[in-house]
């Protein structure tokens, strides 16, 4: 059985029984940019990217927006993705006062979506459960510094204030983890590189080779996955 990240190792031992040597921890994999293109980062723009499910918890954003807000940070968010949780995503919009603040840019692929990588100042991934995160190392290969929960499956991705910042799943500790990065251009500039060199390991090209080998030893081996 292949697992995503080491985390999930033990989780699957304990729920299905399966012995630590029939366990690989073999990642996802991103192709990363072809070129950078127009890299000028919005001015404080937070960027959600991902399907507008009840597990990517998105009202905690929108709150961590709106303490930003109030802070007075000059903060906006552009959430790409769609899915059944729109609607109320709609509606705490406007209740919590961001429609100038917030814009859904629905489903976006290609170079569309690679601009909003470009652009943004911070990818944020505030979810309640994660097997691994894929947006997080797509962002860190155009040098977008990540913002995210600290769950299982997203710490053994994000290493916390070295390729980006893991907090609680709090409004307050999510506002605090992205005005960090949003105030220091320093800090922003140290987590960009980091994470531009994280995401080289999970390139496809690094990837792919790893599944192949592990397809041989099993077929040496004359046993199923």
């Amino acid at each position: 059985m292949v697992v995503y990240t080491p985390g999930y190792v033990p989780l699957i031992q304990k729920r299905y029984g399966v012995p630590a040597e029939r366990i690989e921890v073999i990642p996802a994999g991103v192709d990363p940019p072809s070129s950078f293109g127009d890299r000028g980062r919005g001015e404080e723009t937070v960027l959600f990217v991902g399907r507008l499910s009840t597990q990517k918890n998105l009202p905690l954003l929108l709150e961590a927006l709106r303490i930003l807000v109030c802070r007075g940070r000059p903060a906006t968010l552009r959430i790409v993705g769609e899915g059944e949780e729109e609607g109320l995503l709609r509606r705490l919009v406007s209740e919590l006062g961001l429609a100038d603040r917030v814009i859904l840019a629905g489903r976006l692929e290609g170079e569309a979506l690679a601009r909003e990588y470009r652009r943004a100042s911070v990818l944020a991934l505030p979810s309640e459960r994660e097997s691994f995160g894929i947006v997080l190392i797509e962002a860190m290969s155009y040098g977008t510094p990540v913002v995210a929960t600290d769950i299982l499956g997203l710490r053994d991705v994000v290493d916390n204030g070295v390729t980006g910042l893991l907090c609680a799943g709090v409004p307050e500790a999510f506002a605090g983890a992205l005005e960090a990065v949003l105030a220091d251009p320093a800090l922003r500039e140290r987590l960009a590189a980091a994470g531009l060199e994280e995401a080289r390991r999970y390139d496809w090209r690094v990837i792919i080779p790893r599944y192949l080998a592990l397809y041989d030893q099993i077929a040496g081996q004359g046993r199923r996955p």
